[in-house]
């Protein structure tokens, strides 16, 4: 059984109480609930726009219609007027996390790929031969991989840009093509 998400974490969260000169004013409405999505000790973290998923996110958390409804209950536990708990309109919420999130869109692949330092070994020249157990002789099919790997890095660094060619591996069964495809193209 998978182990559940923890989106907010309660300890040490400071509650917000209006009225107060020096704490945000909150009501039930849409602006409201948008000024409450851009403050992360409220909400947790910060909300951004997955642009691979097309979905809000929150930390690691991919937003759906559930975590949405645990963020209306932290916002109730935390935000606190003078009639009591703040209770939002679910429909302002959703969209206001939509609104915000879009604030700040994001590529999680590109991200990664930004995060890698290379160590200055020259793999790309190996893959064909060393993986995909090309003989060191097929200098067009090297250079046919080795390019399709950078066109693969560019449209994730920059989706949609050009690149109009389709690699195909041709070999008897057993070497692993597809799982080369697999694993070359993982999803984190």
């Amino acid at each position: 059984m998978p182990m559940p998400i923890k989106l907010f974490d309660d300890d040490d969260a400071p509650d917000y109480y209006e009225p107060d000169d020096e704490q945000p004013q909150f009501g039930k409405n849409y602006a409201s609930c948008c000024a409450i999505c851009r403050l992360p000790d409220i909400i947790g973290g910060g909300l951004r726009w997955n642009a691979l998923y097309q979905a809000p996110q929150l930390n690691d958390c991919i937003l759906d219609d559930h975590a949405i409804n645990a963020m209306r209950e932290v916002i109730s536990r935390r935000v606190t007027t003078t009639k009591g708990p703040l209770h939002v309109d679910k429909g302002h919420l959703f969209d206001a996390v939509f609104q915000v999130a879009h604030e700040t869109p994001f590529l999680p692949q590109a991200e990664y790929l930004l995060s890698l330092t290379w160590d200055h070994v020259p793999r790309l020249d190996l893959m064909a031969t060393e993986i995909l157990h090309r003989p060191p002789t097929e200098t067009l099919s090297c250079e046919y991989l080795r390019r399709w790997c950078v066109a693969a890095v560019a449209r994730a660094l920059e989706p949609g840009c050009q690149f109009d060619h389709v690699l195909v591996l041709i070999g008897p069964e057993g070497l692993y093509k597809s799982t080369f495809f697999k694993v070359f193209c993982f999803n984190r």
